[in-house]
This record gives structure tokens, sequence and C-alpha cells, in this order.
């Protein structure tokens, strides 16, 4: 993976693993910056799935349970990846 694609996942991951913790974006900005930045730079979808795979076993499954129950994140997650790839 040539290092613009690397950074560019980078900074996707980075965004979305953002909104699912914390929630203070607009989800309507993330998608659309998403799919401007895949669609100029060439990244493809596949991208996508990897990155969202990724953040659902780092940001997303580990805050489910005690002592954090944080279920908002779930649902964040859920908005995103079907805004997304759905």
């Amino acid at each position: 993976m040539s290092d613009t694609r690397v950074w560019y996942r980078s900074l996707l991951k980075g965004r979305i693993a953002a909104h699912v913790a914390r929630g203070t974006d607009n989800p309507n900005a993330i998608v659309k910056s998403t799919r401007t930045t895949i669609e100029r730079n060439g990244l493809g979808h596949g991208i996508l799935e990897e990155i969202f795979a990724e953040v659902n076993a780092e940001s997303v499954n580990p805050f489910l349970a005690p002592p954090w129950n944080q279920p908002q994140r779930a649902e964040r997650f859920r908005l995103l990846k079907s805004s997304l790839l759905g």
C-alpha cells in the first residue's frame, strides 16, 4: 500500500473511531467527507470494510460490557456503517 493510501486510511479510521467514541461530530459530515476521500483518492470500498472491522474490535466491543457500559457507541457505529456500506 502506498504512503498516501496508508495516510488516508489512517485519517478515515481516526475520524470514524473518534465519532464512535465521542459522538460530537455531525455524522452526515463524516459520511460525506469519507465518500469524497475514497472517490478522489481511488481507495476502493474494501478499505471501509477493513476500517469498520478494526473500529468495531477496538472502539465498540470493548466498551459494551462493564465497567464502561457504553451501548451508544454501538448505535453510532451501526449508523455510520449502514450509511457508508449500506
